[in-house]
Formats: C-alpha cells, structure tokens, sequence
C-alpha cells in the first residue's frame, strides 16, 4: 500500500505529525493513491509553498519505490523553471500557487529553503545554470530579468559574467527610462572606462531634473568609478553631476536633489574635501541656508561643519524655513 510508509512513521520522523500542514500533506499523500504524476504535483507544491524544514525530504521519502525517481534538489529545479516560465508568460497562470504569491516570491522562497536544506557547495551553481539561460533571453521584459538576477545576486555567488549583466540589466533599465533611444547592446561589457564614457556622454546630453537624477543612480550601479576619487572639481563626476543641475535647473525641487546627489555622493566614495568645498560654493550661489546646513552638517569632514556654522551665525535672521529637526540635531552634537 502507498500509505504503509506513513503508518511505519516515516513521516513522523521528520516532522510533527499533529501540525495542520503535515496533515494537510498526509491527507493529500492518501488522496494520491500512489499515482506518480498526482505525488509529483504534490512534492511540487511543496516546494514552492512551504518553509517548513525538511517536509519535502520527509514526503519525498514516503512515496512508494519506483513511483517518483527524484532528490529533493531535482523537485526544486522543476519548480524553479516553473517558477521562471510563469515569469516569462504572466498572462497564464500555470500553478495555482501562483494565485497566492508572486513568481518572484516563490524564486526567493525556493532558493532559501534550497540553500538552507542542501549539502552540496556546487547548488549554487545549479542554480544559476536553471536560470542563467531566462536571465540572458532578451525576449522578456528587462524589469523582470534584472528581479531574478537581484535575487540571485542576495542568495548565491555571481559568476564575473553574470555579475556584467546584472549590472547592464540594472543601468540599461536607469538610462532607457530617460533616454529610450540610447544605444546600449546586451553583449556589452561594462568596465570603468565604458562607463565613464555613457556617464560623459549622458550629462553632456541631460537637460532635465529627472535626468540629472538618473545620473546619480547611474554612478552607483557597480563600483565607484576611478574618477570619483579626483579632488579636482572639473573632473570629479559627482561634482560636475551636481554643478550642472544647478546650472540648468531652478527651485526647491533642483536644491532637494542637489541635496540627495550630495548625500548619495558622500556615502558612495567618501567625497573629498576639495570638492564638496566645491559643491558648498555652488549652494551658496543659490541662498538656501537649509540646503546647506543639512547637506554639510552631515559629511565627516569637521571644516565644512565649521563653513556651515560660520555661515549660520552671520545670518541677520533666522526663519524656521532655514532649519528642520536633521539640522538642529547635528548642530547640538
């Protein structure tokens, strides 16, 4: 009988037999009447849907000799491609999982419980080869590529050519979604200098704000460019970056995100002193007094928090518009 190994307590084993789920799992194992396609569904299902530790290597083990020729890792790849075809055809919904959680979710949830449960160091590899193959296939969406390589880029190590296309997919998508037009082909390989020249090129091209703020986004996909290091101004691509937008554009909007490049600037290369002096003389061009105390009184470095201060104290007034908590927290540290 197909149910004579969960009356052994093969199961039971594994698992606490009095939980809702394994009796789920139990009554659906008797309901399979030892049919292989009918357990290979089930095993399935479990895959994707359940976290519980070793409930699949328990089910797995119940099923009748000769009915399922599988390892677990095998039912994970069946669902992992499962999982990565409904990706690719969203408009069929292939498993009724799918009806509660996402592809992407279920991917994520596979290779947790995958990663967790093996022994194998070489599973990793498995499953990158399972989805390398739908993470280089153009014919689907780049927004949905660039999810599945992010979320194998959090589980397993990337190889050096599947680290290139996460990074193409990820500035293919920021630079698209200003400049459709823009020439950028998959083979590409993205070292520094082919950086540096789309990021030349781009700012010699961008006119916007929103631009201005891919741009930003652009110099921190990959490692910092070589050039982010420069103290000279005229060089430096996040100086040039922020001295160009408050060239071109106006407002509050212009200062808010001068203020976000300056920050994302700071956190992404440490930002010398020469140049954020640079970018200080150019928000003072535009008399924000709270533009520049926010920005300045949270780098490291103590002159600038001198410069901002000393700029604070000649003011003949002071409006609340010129300070908010971030500012006043800092002044008293």
């Amino acid at each position: 009988s197909h149910l004579q190994r969960i009356e052994d307590g093969v199961l039971d084993e594994a698992v606490d037999p009095s939980n809702p789920l394994v009796e789920s799992y139990a009554t659906e194992f008797e309901l399979s009447k030892g049919i292989p396609k009918n357990l290979e569904a089930m095993l399935l299902r479990c895959a994707m849907s359940e976290t519980m530790p070793g409930l699949l290597q328990s089910l797995l083990s119940c099923c009748p000799p000769n009915t399922v020729d599988k390892q677990p890792t095998d039912i994970y790849s069946d669902a992992i491609l499962l999982a990565s075809e409904q990706l690719r055809n969203p408009e069929n919904r292939l498993h009724d999982v799918f009806d509660v959680m996402t592809p992407e979710e279920v991917l994520e949830r596979i290779l947790r419980q995958v990663l967790e449960e093996s022994e194998d160091v070489f599973v990793g590899d498995m499953v990158l080869d399972l989805l390398r193959p739908f993470c280089l296939d153009s014919s689907v969406a780049i927004h949905v590529r660039l999810k599945v390589l992010e979320i194998l880029e959090k589980s397993v190590s990337l190889s050096s050519e599947d680290e290139n296309l996460l990074l193409l997919l990820q500035v293919q998508t920021l630079i698209w979604s200003e400049w459709p037009d823009y020439e950028l082909d998959e083979c590409t390989t993205l070292d520094a200098d082919t950086r540096q020249a789309m990021f030349d090129e781009l700012l010699q091209r961008c006119s916007t704000l929103s631009g201005f703020v891919v741009l930003g986004k652009l110099l921190q996909c990959g490692d910092p460019l070589e050039s982010t290091s420069q103290a000279d101004p005229e060089t430096n691509p996040w100086t040039r970056l922020i001295g160009q937008l408050l060239l071109i554009c106006d407002g509050k909007a212009a200062l808010d995100a001068a203020e976000r490049l300056f920050l994302d600037a700071i956190k992404n290369c440490n930002l010398n002193l020469a140049c954020c002096r640079h970018i200080f003389g150019e928000l003072q061009k535009k008399d924000s007094l709270i533009h520049i105390l926010r920005s300045f009184l949270q780098t490291d470095h103590a002159q600038l928090h001198n410069d901002a201060i000393a700029i604070l104290r000649v003011v003949d007034q002071v409006s609340k518009s010129d300070y908010d908590e971030t500012v006043l927290n800092r002044i008293l540290q």
